[in-house]
C-alpha cells in the first residue's frame, strides 16, 4: 500500500510506523498483535481500527460496513478490543517520569539552571463543545476568554519532554480553582514521595503563567511553584520584576506545543 494511501487512512506516515505503534501497543506480544475478532485478518482489523480513530474516511458506520464486508457488530467488536488495549498501555505508565529520567532526558545545556529540580510545567486548553439550550450547562461551559462553550482539561509537560493531559473540567472553571482542586498537586506530592533520589524528596517545581494563582497551593502540596508577578493595569513592573516576567515567559514556551498536543 502506497504511503500516501495508509497517511490518507490512518494518519501514520507509513506501514513500518503503524506497526511499531502496534507493537508498543501490545508491550512486543505478539499474540496480542495477532488476536482477531473477525474474519478478517490482524492486520486488517489494526488498520480498521485506525481508520475508524483516524476519521478521515468511511464516517459512517455503513460506510465502513460496505467497505470491510462484515456486520457492524463485529466492527464495534473490533474498535472496542483495540481501545483497550490502547487504555491498558496507557494505564500501564506512571502519571509523571521519574527525577531520574526526566534529568537524563532533557536537554541539559538549555536546562542547566533546573539542574536540581523535578520541573514541571502547567497550562490549560479548551475542547470544544455544544451550544447548550438549557441556562445552567450554558454557563457553566461557556469560557470568555476562548469565547464559547468548551472544556477545560490541564495539560502537563516535563522538561524531557513528558506530557500529560489531567481531568477534563467544564470551561467556566478559573485556573487557580482547577489548580487547587483537580488533583494533580497531590498525585505529584505522592509521586515525588515515592520517587527518592539519594534517599531525599526533590520536591515538584511548578511553572505556571499568571492565571493560576498557584503558589499556596505549590506550599500546601509542599511543592514548589514558578510564574510571573502580576500588577494591576496602572502599574508598572520594576526592572527586575520585568526580567523575571521575560524569563519564565521563555521557559514556558515549550509548553505551548505540549497544550497543542493535547488538543
Amino acid at each position: 500500500m502506497a504511503n500516501s494511501e495508509v497517511k490518507r487512512k490512518t494518519g501514520f506516515c507509513d506501514v513500518p510506523t503503524l506497526l511499531a505503534y502496534v507493537i508498543v501497543v501490545c508491550n512486543g506480544d505478539f499474540d496480542r498483535i495477532r488476536k482477531k475478532r473477525t474474519s478478517l485478518t490482524w492486520f486488517e482489523e489494526w488498520f480498521l481500527y485506525f481508520e475508524w480513530k483516524y476519521h478521515a474516511t468511511n464516517l459512517r458506520q455503513q460506510d465502513m460496513e460496505a467497505a470491510w464486508g462484515i456486520d457492524k457488530r463485529f466492527i464495534n467488536q473490533v474498535k472496542d478490543c483495540k481501545a483497550a488495549l490502547e487504555m491498558a498501555l496507557l494505564q500501564s505508565w506512571p502519571t509523571f517520569a521519574s527525577f531520574e529520567e526526566d534529568k537524563e532526558l532533557r536537554n541539559q545545556q538549555k536546562w542547566a539552571k533546573y539542574d536540581k529540580y523535578r520541573v514541571i510545567q502547567w497550562d490549560m486548553t479548551n475542547v470544544p463543545a455544544y451550544k447548550f439550550s438549557d441556562a445552567s450547562l450554558y454557563r457553566v461551559t461557556y469560557n470568555q476568554y476562548y469565547g464559547e462553550n468548551c472544556g477545560k482539561p490541564g495539560v502537563g509537560i516535563q522538561l524531557c519532554g513528558w506530557t500529560l493531559l489531567w481531568k477534563l473540567w467544564t470551561g467556566a472553571v478559573e485556573d487557580g480553582t482547577y489548580h487547587s482542586k483537580s488533583g494533580y498537586i497531590q498525585a505529584q506530592r505522592e509521586f515525588q514521595e515515592a520517587d527518592l533520589v539519594d534517599g531525599k524528596v526533590i520536591k515538584f517545581h511548578n511553572i505556571l503563567d499568571r492565571g493560576y494563582r498557584g503558589n499556596v497551593t505549590a506550599f500546601r502540596g509542599d511543592q514548589l511553584s514558578l510564574q510571573p508577578p502580576s500588577s494591576r493595569s496602572d502599574i508598572r513592573f520594576t526592572g527586575k520584576q520585568t526580567i523575571h516576567s521575560g524569563a519564565v515567559a521563555r521557559d514556558r514556551a515549550g509548553n505551548e506545543r505540549g497544550v497543542m498536543v493535547g488538543q
